[in-house]
């Protein structure tokens, strides 16, 4: 019985992070630009970078995921 509940709980490990990924890119499709939306229509480009730069949206997407992924299990 421990056995079983053991296999279980280790089969759980691939299929959390399936799921993690597939809410993640579910995120990256969601159509817009956050950092110009947070910034409004009239802001200047440098504006719009400045944003990018402080939330981390200019890195590639699997070191966001790796962000995303480390803040979610904390």
């Amino acid at each position: 019985m421990l056995r079983f509940i053991a296999e279980r709980l280790l089969a759980m490990i691939p299929l959390l992070l399936v799921v993690s990924l597939l809410v993640f890119s579910m995120v990256l499709l969601i159509p817009g630009d956050p950092a110009y939306l947070l910034a409004g229509e009239d802001a200047s480009t440098e504006t719009v970078e400045r944003i990018r730069e402080e939330l981390g949206l200019n890195e590639p997407v699997l070191v966001r995921y790796g962000h995303w992924l480390w803040a979610l299990l904390h």
